[in-house]
């Protein structure tokens, strides 16, 4: 990012829980921001999805042993620039892919790092439907097409904070439900009944993580509040209670996965979830995923 040595605030650009990211064409981004245009991102936001899930359905496909052609449905969602049509309209016309256009589609937006789970139980609800039939869950950053650098933004903490903490990535599942006549169902990485999927909505935190413009760009910017992480360890205290209530079993996992939001958003996660000890320990591929990765928001 070409950061100076004598930034303010370089030490963010250098702290140990995030040592690599992937950030597409930013060398051809930063050579004079001036030029990246809000044409130029929404154009790099579409060429790097499709790049990714095209890339990423067809490894998901492989692993499920199965063919793309075999899809009947699809969910994708993205936070980091808005398309119309939609991203799954570039994956069904994907030559790559061969999807049937007859294809069932949602495409998830406006939902921030949230939308990954969304996808997901958008496409686990179809296949629960369907039984017998694939469903692909996806999820694509490209968090690199919402970086602003300008002479003005650069000295603001809040854009400083969120150009040293995202990535670009892409996530894809396959997912399917058994027919009754189905003796024995697909190998799978996940079983969990619809029942104990849960959701909650914060209303009280809708400006904690929120898109303003830069009018000194004429771009989008993202704004992160600094009560953010401990307004996500509320709802999540929150929803293990209800959960309780539900009698989901909650306090037999021994198994848990956590949004790589950045440090103090893992710490205050472990807090609401009632987890103790080293992250390291507890929530490791977390930590392994945000160190590699940084924060890929849905995906």
């Amino acid at each position: 990012l070409k950061i100076p040595e004598d930034h303010p605030h370089r030490s963010l650009f250098k702290a140990s829980h995030i040592k690599t990211r992937y950030l597409a064409d930013l060398e051809r981004d930063l050579k004079d921001p001036s030029t990246v245009t809000l044409t130029r991102l929404r154009e790099k936001h579409l060429h790097w999805a499709q790049v990714m899930l095209s890339e990423a359905i067809g490894k998901a496909c492989v692993d499920a042993n199965i063919d793309p052609k075999q899809l009947r449905h699809i969910s994708v969602c993205s936070t980091s620039g808005y398309l119309l049509p939609g991203l799954t309209a570039y994956v069904a016309k994907d030559p790559k892919l061969g999807i049937s256009p007859d294809i069932a589609r949602q495409d998830i937006i406006g939902m921030g790092c949230h939308a990954g789970l969304n996808s997901f139980k958008s496409a686990a609800a179809w296949a629960t439907a369907n039984p017998g039939k694939y469903a692909i869950a996806c999820g694509v950053e490209v968090m690199s097409a919402q970086y602003v650098w300008g002479d003005v933004s650069r000295t603001q903490l809040n854009n400083v904070i969120c150009n040293s903490l995202f990535g670009d990535g892409c996530f894809a599942a396959v997912l399917y439900s058994k027919p009754e006549d189905q003796q024995e169902p697909p190998k799978a990485y996940l079983d969990a009944p619809a029942a104990w999927w849960t959701q909650y909505v914060d209303t009280g935190a809708i400006d904690d993580m929120i898109y303003h413009v830069e009018e000194s760009e004429n771009k989008y910017r993202f704004d992160l509040s600094e009560l953010a992480p401990y307004h996500v360890a509320q709802g999540l205290n929150a929803m293990m209670r209800s959960a309780l209530y539900e009698n989901i079993p909650v306090h037999m996992i021994d198994h848990v996965v956590i949004h790589t939001g950045g440090r103090t958003v893992l710490n205050c996660s472990m807090a609401g979830l009632g987890l103790e000890g080293d992250p390291a320990k507890k929530v490791a591929h977390t930590v392994e995923s945000l160190r590699d990765f940084g924060n890929q928001s849905s995906s």
